[in-house]
């Protein structure tokens, strides 16, 4: 880890794009051919995840017209940490045509609904074909105590940009840009989220930033929960409950304070202090709280005060802001623009993705 840390001036870019801008030349119940930009380096041997349609200005339109298929045997780790719930994608099959023109062909896709893509796709629409998603992440913080990131862009990559993992603390984001240099060219300036915070406690302050066109949430604030298979009076064994999850070793220590959830109502039933903690194996004081098997378990103190001023979002599939994890929230001066179905998430995802909540 780090103690009072500074990330200052400087960009993350790369001649090679993390996914291609084109304009779609011709669709059919086979397949859709796009044009790509001509400035491109694309020669048909990247993978294409997912492909998303755009309006003129390159505003996202909300919704993919293809996707990889799925590989259930597989799922990433975000940072070599954090478990996807979905599985791994693949690839769309594809080839490459004469010039900078690509074939995307339909059989075996996972599509939203194949026929309303082929229906919408006209000829000119504007597209990106993504060549990579979940797993990448540019920055990764784990164990890191009073860091601030001043003046940084990031203009590509194909990944998270900056993942906070436990046990992280005080985090200031100030003037951080993300941005495309071209986007004609590179529609996204990341494929995935931009702030990602798993293990954050103290403050998140994130002021004077400028957040452009990226593949998914530009800030996800979260901590995990963790269920209980097995309990006692003065102990209790926990899981990380996803496929291949894993309870991070840095995630409790003695003194921390768990909070305790009825799975069914989502109810907080109490919480109680830690003795000591060894990954899922937590000891703790005498309490009063009904702890059952099943249970969801939550760490107090990754619930950071969120301080969110001065920022503009712009152009996003996905969400803008998702809270998911912050006692106390302010959110003043910003200016959200074309942010998906929302621009600010307030969120318990105690399900699937396991990133709690209530607020």
């Amino acid at each position: 880890g780090c103690k009072n840390f500074t990330l200052r001036g400087f960009k993350v870019a790369s001649d090679v794009p993390v996914n291609t801008g084109g304009t779609v030349i011709n669709a059919t119940e086979e397949y859709v051919d796009v044009e790509l930009n001509i400035e491109t380096p694309f020669n048909g041997d990247e993978l294409v995840i997912d492909a998303m349609i755009f309006d003129d200005d390159w505003y996202p339109k909300g919704w993919h017209w293809a996707q990889a298929p799925y590989d259930e045997s597989k799922r990433v780790k975000i940072a070599g940490e954090i478990p996807c719930a979905a599985p791994k994608k693949t690839d769309c099959p594809h080839e490459m045509l004469d010039g900078k023109r690509v074939r995307i062909y339909s059989q075996l896709l996972k599509c939203y609904d194949w026929s309303k893509s082929v229906s919408t796709l006209k000829p000119g629409t504007k597209c990106n074909l993504s060549h990579s998603y979940y797993g990448l992440s540019a920055f990764v913080f784990r164990q890191c105590d009073g860091v601030l990131i001043e003046n940084v862009a990031l203009a590509n990559f194909g990944g998270f940009g900056f993942t906070i993992l436990p046990h992280s603390r005080d985090f200031t984001f100030r003037g951080v840009r993300f941005a495309t240099d071209n986007r004609d060219r590179q529609p996204y300036a990341l494929n995935s989220d931009g702030i990602h915070t798993v293990g954050l406690a103290g403050k998140l302050i994130i002021e004077d930033c400028q957040l452009d066109c990226i593949g998914d949430d530009k800030l996800n604030v979260h901590t995990q929960a963790m269920t209980v298979t097995k309990v006692t009076d003065e102990s209790m064994t926990l899981i990380f409950d996803k496929k291949n999850g894993e309870i991070s070793p840095y995630w409790s220590e003695a003194g921390d304070v768990l909070r305790i959830y009825n799975p069914d109502t989502l109810e907080l039933k109490g919480k109680v202090t830690i003795t000591s903690a060894d990954r899922g194996n937590i000891t703790f004081d005498r309490h009063d709280v009904d702890i059952k098997e099943g249970d969801f378990v939550s760490n107090d103190k990754y619930y950071p005060d969120v301080i969110i001023r001065n920022c503009t979002f712009w152009r996003n599939r996905g969400r803008h802001i998702v809270l998911q994890g912050t006692d106390n929230l302010l959110i003043e001066n910003c200016t959200f623009n074309n942010g998906g179905p929302w621009a600010v998430y307030l969120s318990s995802a105690f399900e699937y993705w396991l990133e709690v909540g209530p607020l």
